[in-house]
């Protein structure tokens, strides 16, 4: 049986109000040759039916249920035993993509050679409001190994890097790599430390291309207190120190911001909220663009 070309990702909790627009923007891309595992981590709403009925009306569509909630990383790590094909992509079930995003992050990897090639992201909020943050690189930007040091630069010293939902990733990458279940926040990151080095190119797309929800209630963490986020952000942070020999970036001043990455995430956040407090009363933003 032919493999797809790109298998699609989506871990689904509790999902009902938002699915429909999660899975309507995959049947919408402009790219058709694609699978996406749908998985289930025991939701008690209605999120099981809707997606029971896309997989009834598409085949490309895959539903496979946990009997218990065993959290997104769990559940991202059943569909990746699962996948198949060339790529693999990651979306929340909450988000959604714009028409073209597969079509174009596919066509910048085939051109380029790249294992994994990230767009920009904008939020949104319930009301309507929203807005696009800064970019990671100000340009398109293609990264060798021996560059990776700006990535993990960015790593270290910022949220935009954490994701995994912004990226189309080799999927040979990923057949031995799966995310930390012990980790209640902070899983995406602790799983791109680990990815990024296996890549040999990298590409960046300046484009928000995905749409990342907000609304009170449903950000990431926000059930952990803030001993349990503090200590999951220390965990990786011990992750990035013992990684820094084979970034080829060990040294002291970057072992330090590593060490104090926890407190420079603390008040990123605050910002963040404060943002978050502004537009989601309506308004529309753009962030001023990273330096190259």
């Amino acid at each position: 049986m032919k493999q797809p070309a790109v298998t699609i990702i989506v871990a689904v909790y509790q999902a009902e109000k938002t699915i429909d627009r999660c899975l309507n923007s995959i049947l919408n891309q402009t790219f058709s040759d694609w699978q996406a595992i749908l998985v289930n981590d025991a939701s008690s709403d209605g999120s099981l039916e809707r997606l029971l009925s896309y997989a009834e009306h598409d085949r490309r569509f895959m539903v496979v249920s946990n009997d218990n909630n065993l959290g997104v990383a769990a559940a991202r790590n059943r569909a990746l035993d699962l996948a198949g094909g060339d790529y693999v992509a990651f979306l929340d079930a909450d988000d959604w993509w714009d028409c073209d995003m597969l079509s174009t992050l596919l066509d910048c990897a085939q051109r380029y050679g790249a294992e994994i090639v990230q767009c920009k992201y904008q939020y949104n909020y319930a009301n309507g409001g929203g807005y696009v943050p800064g970019s990671i690189f100000k340009l398109f930007t293609m990264l060798e190994r021996k560059q990776f040091y700006k990535i993990y630069w960015r790593m270290m010293t910022g949220m935009k890097m954490n994701h995994v939902c912004m990226k189309l990733i080799k999927r040979d990458l990923v057949k031995d790599l799966r995310f930390d279940t012990k980790l209640k926040t902070g899983e995406d990151l602790a799983f791109c430390i680990r990815l990024i080095p296996k890549a040999a190119r990298y590409v960046y797309i300046p484009a928000p291309m995905y749409h990342y929800y907000r609304e009170k209630g449903n950000l990431t963490g926000s059930s952990l207190s803030f001993r349990e986020k503090w200590n999951a952000n220390r965990y990786i942070s011990s992750m990035m120190i013992d990684n820094l020999k084979n970034w080829e970036m060990k040294n002291p001043f970057f072992v330090v911001v590593a060490w104090f990455r926890p407190y420079l995430l603390t008040v990123s956040k605050l910002f963040r909220t404060l943002k978050d407090t502004v537009y989601s009363k309506g308004v529309q933003g753009v962030e001023g663009n990273a330096q190259k």
